[in-house]
């Protein structure tokens, strides 16, 4: 044994096995390291992605709901108004004529909306995204329904207080897309 430890040949195989044992765990951990990297950039993507596309539509039914907000308090305002023969006044038609306008593309954003990928929704941003899908199906998309089947009124109220918290949900989704966008650009 002592002779064996004493022969060049071992010691010179010994210490190259070493030191290629070591550059390969060197090189493994950068490959680790760049694969966890290119890993946690495209999930960054993917959600970058599905977030951006669910601001979009949650700020176009804002929007929409602004303008819906607007004639369903008009129509409210305006109560039963008929004219002589008991029909609705030219107002009112108008304003239903409005909202009916807007129905189809409130239907439409809210259908993207409570379609958007949660699969692609980043765990620390799942809160915020379930805020926005309660806040479209409870507030908005049941009190909408509402004051189309039912002339009620106070509709125009509740929902202005849902499009409040829709808006604060929006800016929370926009501020959580920008933070991931800059660790992006470190990674």
């Amino acid at each position: 044994m002592k002779e064996l430890l004493i022969n060049p040949g071992f010691l010179g195989s010994l210490s190259g096995a070493v030191i290629t044992g070591t550059i390969a765990l060197i090189v493994m951990q950068g490959n680790i390291k760049f694969e966890r990297n290119l890993r946690n950039k495209e999930e960054l993507k993917k959600y970058i992605k599905e977030a951006t596309y669910l601001k979009m539509y949650v700020t176009r039914l804002i929007s929409t709901m602004n303008q819906y907000t607007k004639y369903q308090r008009e129509e409210e305002n305006l109560g039963q108004a008929t004219d002589q023969d008991g029909f609705p006044t030219d107002e009112l038609n108008e304003i239903m004529f409005a909202k009916n306008m807007i129905e189809e593309d409130v239907k439409r954003y809210i259908t993207k909306i409570k379609g958007s990928k949660r699969e692609d929704i980043l765990e620390e941003y799942f809160d915020d995204y379930l805020e926005i899908i309660d806040i479209t199906e409870t507030g908005i998309e049941y009190f909408w329904e509402r004051s189309i089947k039912n002339r009620t009124d106070g509709v125009a109220d509740i929902l202005n207080e849902e499009i409040k918290k829709l808006q604060e949900s929006n800016e929370k989704l926009k501020k959580s897309i920008e933070k991931q966008q800059g660790k992006i650009s470190e990674i």
